[in-house]
């Protein structure tokens, strides 16, 4: 006897990325072709919408506005950086089972995964029989098993272009120094990216730093130095999580500024520099810090990233009708067409990837050959390429 059709409910949480819609749309459009689906709902700002039942049916979307999700930034349902507590797993899964809805997928990082593993895991201890997937998404590209993340390709994108027009830009101006921050927390993944900014006719970055490496504050200032002394200018660019040599971060904020779990928020360690590069050196410095702009320009998608988004959206359903619960859409390594793989939540959930040390260097760029292979293909191509500047 076939099963009868349940509900599906999918939200979105953590950081958008430029692609996040793209994958919540392939999963709106698979399931609502699949039989075994009665229904398509969604959680609203995340967990929270879970945990505080504000849910919207989405198969009132008007067809025009879901066609345009894949090229929307943000979070179209809505996302957040909000916890279940202790005894909400149960609520929300009865209030799920209550509402036929058999199937939850979260699109969503790290935290995602830690949620999901253990909303998964209430759900068989009360056999509950709801099939939670997550599709993994994040620009931090930090999650382990999967060889790259949903939003980590066109966040690249937007760092190797933006740092690509900004070594022309200083090159023409007398503000000899600048200093370029990206996002990332403790991996360097998308400042590493950084590294693929220079080409044939247009010197790169002469720093790239990644919280992997330890950080030395003389050492950069030396190379920031000669860099103006051999050159006449520099870009240097750090991750926000750079560390020291004990693991320290090099800056941090306020206690003021955290975010919804508590945390410290990451970024400004770009001023900390600049301030430093003024106070000691003695050189006009800025520093420029994209943030978030990063991971919602659209005109910087990756084609790569958008497939490999859409097509982690479609094996979230397959994975959650088929009874392949308790799993994570990971991506397995790049080939003509994205390839996906599932992994148990209990062997991604509370582990993170960094930058690994095959691919790292010592000196003043931080990453090798290696790296910029696994990064590439990944960023795609298109990017523009620039003359050198006459008067540089």
């Amino acid at each position: 006897m076939t099963p009868p059709a349940r509900k599906l409910l999918v939200l979105q949480a953590g950081g958008p990325t430029t692609v996040i819609n793209a994958t919540l749309h392939a999963v709106i459009a698979s399931a609502g072709r699949d039989q075994r689906v009665s229904g398509i709902v969604g959680a609203r700002h995340g967990l929270a919408g879970l945990r505080d039942d504000d849910i919207v049916d989405l198969t009132r979307i008007p067809g025009h506005i879901l066609d345009a999700l894949p090229a929307t930034p943000g979070a179209f349902l809505g996302s957040s950086r909000d916890r279940l507590e202790p005894g909400d797993g149960d609520r929300i899964a009865s209030r799920l089972v209550r509402d036929n809805i058999g199937y939850v997928i979260m699109i969503g990082g790290n935290g995602t995964m830690c949620a999901a593993h253990e909303f998964a895991a209430v759900n068989r201890t009360q056999d509950h029989d709801i099939a939670v997937v997550v599709a993994a998404k994040t620009v931090d590209n930090d999650i382990v098993h999967t060889d790259r993340c949903p939003g980590f390709g066109s966040a690249a994108r937007f760092v190797t272009h933006t740092v690509r027009e900004l070594l022309v830009d200083v090159q023409s101006l007398p503000v000899p120094v600048s200093i370029y921050e990206t996002m990332g927390r403790d991996a360097g993944w998308l400042a590493g990216a950084a590294a693929l900014a220079g080409t044939d006719r247009l010197a790169g970055p002469q720093l790239v730093a990644l919280p992997e490496q330890p950080f030395e504050l003389d050492a950069f200032l030396g190379v920031i130095d000669d860099a103006v002394s051999r050159d006449g200018w520099a870009v240097a660019v750090v991750s926000e999580g750079i560390r020291d040599h004990d693991g320290k971060p090099v800056h941090c904020q306020d206690d003021a500024h955290r975010d919804q779990v508590g945390r410290p928020l990451p970024g400004g360690v770009s001023q900390f520099l600049a301030d430093q590069v003024g106070r000691q050196l003695k050189l006009r410095c800025r520093n420029e810090k994209p943030g978030i702009c990063g991971r919602s320009a659209m005109p910087y998608v990756s084609a790569v990233d958008r497939a490999d988004a859409t097509a982690c959206g479609q094996a979230a359903v397959g994975a959650a009708v088929t009874g392949s619960g308790g799993r994570m859409v990971g991506l397995a390594p790049l080939a003509a067409d994205p390839e996906t793989l599932l992994v148990p939540l209990d062997q991604v959930a509370g582990n993170h990837r960094t930058v690994p040390p095959e691919l790292l260097d010592p000196g003043p760029i931080n990453v090798n050959e290696g790296f910029l292979d696994y990064v590439r293909p990944l960023i795609g191509d298109g990017l523009p390429v620039y003359p050198p500047i006459p008067c540089g």
